[in-house]
């Protein structure tokens, strides 16, 4: 096929799925507003580029005429537009067909209750797909709601991991002296890392040896306010702050960890760093978005706690430390579940497959 994708090169999801369609035999042309003039080097070279004029929100608007243009003169066989909110904007004013819609989060969430005017924008960018995709169950059941609908055909795309980059790593020889707790996520206050430093102070209170210790990646403005929030917990020397890792880094970081936290404080449609996490074999920890509440089986792939509330996550953390057998079970299973659900290749295959339908029915049409 000859796909039409439009989504921000920035992203290290929207470099997943371009470099796996190429390489799955397709032609591939990237219309992005982000980046610089020369591109993202992590961006297959065959994937052609096009960088449309300028990066703001008026962009979404102005870039239209533009990219209608370059849809009309490219022959493309679909359109896929990642992100119903700005870039499903673009698409439909440059009445690109037949058009695939992926929706990822904030975009369905956050974006449709902050005005009347953006939630009629992004209900009108849905309901002109050919095609609406969602990373979760729960993801769906919430479009469906925000356009009053449940005839609407939504699919499931997953953001999956490559499961030969994201390792299986087996625990079970290790004997290291303590427990390491971490996180790969940005510093910012959603993803409630303040919540798991007071946890982690606990945990630090706990009467006998201190047998654990935290690793938290990430970049971010909240930066600098958790580190001195560490230090006033008395952490300074229980707590690593990583800084950023490149998506390339991460695999080599999880490796390290023997529980995966994710305490996000808000209600996540999807967690791919999850996905990751249990990729690579680490039981998790996770707050009960309805989105991580469909990633980890509560139980049997990790534990979900209630968000906010750093004291069942002191608990959770605790039990998963006092007890490797169980630690190493759920992370098996954890690799389990990323085999059958979130490979890339089985997700992009399933991408694909939403481009065919798309296609019929806009032939159909």
């Amino acid at each position: 096929m000859n796909i039409a994708f439009i989504g921000n090169e920035e992203s290290i999801h929207v470099v997943k799925f371009v470099n796996a369609l190429l390489a799955k035999g397709h032609g591939v042309t990237l219309f992005t507003l982000s980046g610089s003039k020369t591109g993202n080097p992590q961006i297959a070279q065959g994937v052609r580029r096009c960088r449309l004029a300028g990066n703001s929100a008026a962009s979404y608007y102005t870039a239209a005429w533009r990219l209608r243009r370059e849809l009309q003169a490219g022959g493309f066989d679909v359109v896929n537009a990642h992100y119903a909110s700005g870039y499903g904007t673009l698409a439909r004013l440059a009445k690109a067909s037949p058009l695939v819609l992926n929706a990822w989060g904030s975009d369905v969430y956050s974006f449709p209750y902050q005005s009347r005017l953006r939630r009629r924008i992004v209900c009108a960018n849905l309901r002109y797909a050919d095609k609406i995709l969602s990373t979760s169950h729960a993801m769906k059941a919430h479009i469906h709601d925000l356009l009053g609908s449940a005839d609407i055909d939504i699919g499931i795309v997953p953001f999956g991991v490559d499961l030969a980059k994201f390792r299986f790593h087996d625990r079970g020889a290790a004997a290291r002296p303590d427990v390491h707790i971490g996180i790969v996520k940005a510093l910012r206050p959603i993803y409630g890392i303040d919540v798991l430093l007071r946890a982690f102070r606990l945990l630090a209170d706990a009467p006998g040896p201190m047998p654990f210790r935290l690793s938290i990646f990430g970049g971010g403005a909240q930066a600098a306010e958790l580190q001195e929030l560490s230090s006033g917990l008395g952490l300074s020397g229980l707590v690593h702050f990583g800084g950023h890792a490149d998506n390339d880094k991460v695999p080599d970081i999880l490796a390290g960890f023997d529980i995966f936290a994710a305490p996000s404080v808000v209600n996540e449609s999807f967690g791919v760093a999850l996905v990751e996490a249990m990729a690579s074999g680490l039981p998790v920890v996770a707050s009960d978005g309805d989105g991580f509440k469909e990633v980890v089986d509560d139980g049997s792939t990790g534990i979900i706690v209630p968000r906010g509330d750093h004291v069942r996550l002191a608990e959770a953390l605790r039990s998963l430390a006092g007890d490797k057998a169980l630690r190493l079970e759920m992370g098996l299973r954890g690799r389990q579940k990323a085999e059958t659900y979130y490979s890339l290749d089985k997700n992009v295959d399933a991408l694909i497959e939403a481009y065919r339908q798309a296609c019929h029915k806009a032939r159909r049409r």
